[in-house]
């Protein structure tokens, strides 16, 4: 491979850098913080990049090199162009987030304890309405609260549908990542009381409902149950990760 392949590929792997960072698109990989650094770092392989290519006497050099030795270069410098298609392809169709299939193929996890007494809920939005907790809240709270302070309390939350293997509902869950889509770990609730059919895998939903009190074992590691009383079928977020 030639220092023009070389320079392409770094200016092309600088521009799809330079796009995620500077667009919601990175939100697919990385923590919304990240972002900047990203974009930072793009700019940075595109100058790199460009100055080779750009480079003053570059076109005579070419001429020197493709047939030195008398053996023509051209067709390896080709070859290795290719390597860029990859990173259109992605520059173009941005994979989506993690979602049903990967929380399936994840272990059970539930959230570290971040405190000993997690204090009372939030107030409503409306006087009287659901609380709007975000699943990990929510998680942590029914866990190692013990219920206390969602015992009784109408809840809202955001998360998108995974299949629930135990049959009678299904699981809402959201991923969250502590740097990127590779540390990612699933949180689950499972919905109950709802009757089926059940909204399709992947599908992002805003479910109202009650905690369910349930008797468990230190080691257990189950999703707690929200026994649902109302959903609304929602886009999904631009941030689909929690932290």
């Amino acid at each position: 491979m030639n220092d023009d392949a070389q320079a392409g590929i770094v200016l092309a792997l600088g521009a799809l850098a330079l796009r995620l960072g500077l667009t919601d698109a990175h939100l697919a990989y990385i923590r919304p913080a990240m972002g900047p650094v990203l974009a930072l770092a793009g700019a940075v392989l595109v100058v790199l990049g460009g100055v080779v290519l750009l480079r003053p006497g570059r076109a005579a050099q070419v001429g020197a090199t493709d047939t030195h030795g008398g053996h023509d270069h051209a067709g390896a410098s080709r070859v290795a162009w290719l390597l860029v298609a990859p990173i259109l392809a992605i520059a173009v169709v941005v994979p989506r987030p993690l979602g049903a299939f990967a929380a399936n193929r994840a272990a059970a996890t539930l959230p570290p304890r971040a405190r000993a007494d997690f204090g009372p809920l939030p107030a409503a939005a409306v006087p009287g309405g659901p609380v709007d907790l975000s699943l990990k809240e929510f998680v942590g709270r029914a866990i190692y609260d013990e219920g206390r302070s969602v015992r009784g309390a109408p809840v809202r939350l955001v998360g998108f549908v995974t299949p629930d293997a135990r049959g009678g509902g299904f699981l809402l869950t959201r991923f969250v990542v502590t740097c990127c889509a590779a540390d990612a770990r699933p949180l689950r609730v499972a919905i109950r009381g709802l009757a089926p059919p059940w909204p399709a895998a992947d599908t992002w939903l805003e479910i109202t409902g009650t905690w369910r009190p349930e008797r468990r074992a230190a080691e257990d590691e189950r999703p707690p149950v929200l026994d649902a009383t109302e959903l609304r079928t929602i886009p999904a977020p631009t941030n689909p990760y929690l932290r």
